[in-house]
């Protein structure tokens, strides 16, 4: 069966579905754009599921959840199936709207969370399965220091008064839900990107390192890795000028080296994240220290030892279920 993710023995409400083994070796899957097939499923295959929001109560639930949203109700996709082989990634989506997907929080009689992951049939789970995109950008730190050619990855803080969703926690470069227009995930951040940062993202030169189900708030999540040739400053002057620049507080700097990696902890730890950029950073960082280390014994000391810190530091921090329910 799927398991809650971990950042080392502490489990978080996100369900990894790519890269669910890649501990074990190091080796990560990355998906490229024309790898990820994101494909309709036809809506007849989905009555139960239909039947269930079309019930009166759930129907007045949703309507009054569209009249709520502050900017508005918009067409959305609905996750219906997913499978991976060869390098392969193919997603079934449904039409939605923005407003199933907030009533559903509102919802008790519903399936547990866990429910398909393990065969990747979900269409009919009486879950939202609402769709979302991430980035991290890596790019050089930039000034006059001595640091100045590091790499580093970006981390947005959001505006609470704006943010409905994870308001209180950080998150990837930008972010952002698919929207029923989006040829798939990768334009999906490319608009977002745009939009957030008023940064071009090139999608031939990004990856998909993960791919996994938020059981918190009940979307699942794709999540990009982007490597840039500009340093930090010149991304946050572009960033100035973004359309939706008012949805993020500040963007930050997370240190992207393995001989860097205690630095690295503290950075990230400093304040919470939402689950699947949590885990997301996770797996960039296994990544590199694979990348850097001789041989699989000495990737597996260097990467326990690098979670275990990190999960230390965040409990150090009181960035706990307490607070941020960043642990189940």
């Amino acid at each position: 069966m799927i398991q809650r993710a971990k950042v080392y023995s502490e489990e978080i409400p996100f369900f990894e579905l790519l890269n669910s083994k890649f501990d074990s070796e190091g080796i990560i899957n990355r998906i490229k754009n024309r790898s990820l097939n994101f494909i309709t499923d036809s809506i007849d295959d989905f009555s139960g599921y239909l039947n269930f929001i079309e019930k009166p109560s759930n129907r007045i639930l949703f309507d009054n959840q569209a009249k709520s949203l502050r900017f508005g109700d918009s067409k959305t996709v609905r996750i219906t199936s997913f499978y991976s082989a060869n390098g392969i990634l193919r997603v079934g989506y449904m039409p939605s709207r923005y407003s199933i997907y907030r009533g559903f929080s509102e919802i008790i009689d519903k399936s547990v969370d866990y429910e398909g992951l393990d065969s990747g049939i979900v269409g009919n789970r009486l879950l939202a399965n609402h769709c979302g995109a991430g980035v991290f950008i890596d790019c050089r730190r930039g000034g006059s220091g001595s640091d100045a050619n590091d790499r580093v990855l970006i981390g947005m803080r959001p505006n609470s008064e704006v943010i409905d969703t994870h308001r209180l926690f950080r998150t990837y470069s930008a972010s952002g839900s698919a929207d029923l227009s989006d040829s798939s995930p990768f334009e999906t951040i490319k608009r977002e990107t745009q939009e957030e940062i008023n940064y071009y993202l090139d999608t031939d030169k990004t990856e998909l390192i993960s791919f996994g189900y938020d059981s918190q708030l009940g979307y699942f999540q794709f999540s990009f890795y982007h490597k840039s040739d500009l340093d930090f400053s010149d991304i946050a002057n572009f960033a100035t000028d973004a359309r939706d620049s008012f949805e993020y507080d500040s963007l930050d700097l997370i240190t992207f080296s393995d001989k860097e990696l205690e630095r690295a902890v503290v950075e990230i730890a400093l304040l919470p994240w939402e689950p699947s950029a949590l885990y997301s950073l996770i797996i960039l960082f296994s990544g590199l220290i694979a990348e850097m280390s001789s041989d699989i014994g000495e990737y597996k000391l260097r990467v326990d030892n690098f979670r275990r810190d990190l999960e230390c530091e965040i409990l150090k921090n009181n960035n706990n279920e307490k607070s941020f329910k960043i642990f189940i």
